[in-house]
């Protein structure tokens, strides 16, 4: 399977089983967001070791109570379980699926996923 086929069937239905399960990987995070599917949202503690792309629009969980409803909400943490705790949180409070993005940060980073720097 190349690069274009995995794109093309990650979109290819409206349900994945990264939301199923709780967890999705980096790239497929990238992808929904870039697209405008998915609210990313960023709970890492430090920021300044660098950013989430701004064209990709992350937020804090707390923008989500008065934005409208997402498609699907990921969220970004230090840590699997971070992420994970925050998300349970979060699928009581939004009407939408949430998922934590596996290896979080680093795993954003490994995949060559844009960044940008922190502003201070």
């Amino acid at each position: 399977m190349n690069d274009t086929t995995a794109q093309t069937q990650l979109f290819a239905s409206p349900a994945t089983t990264a939301t199923v399960a709780g967890h999705v990987s980096a790239r497929a995070a990238y992808q929904f967001a870039l697209y405008a599917r998915a609210a990313l949202v960023d709970a890492r503690r430090d920021r300044s070791t660098g950013a989430i792309h701004p064209d990709l629009a992350p937020r804090l969980a707390a923008d989500l109570a008065v934005a409208p409803a997402p498609q699907r909400v990921f969220v970004l943490a230090d840590t699997d379980d971070e992420a994970a705790t925050l998300a349970e949180q979060l699928r009581a409070a939004v009407r939408a699926p949430v998922a934590a993005v596996t290896g979080g940060f680093g795993a954003w980073l490994e995949a060559g996923l844009p960044v940008a720097a922190a502003t201070a």
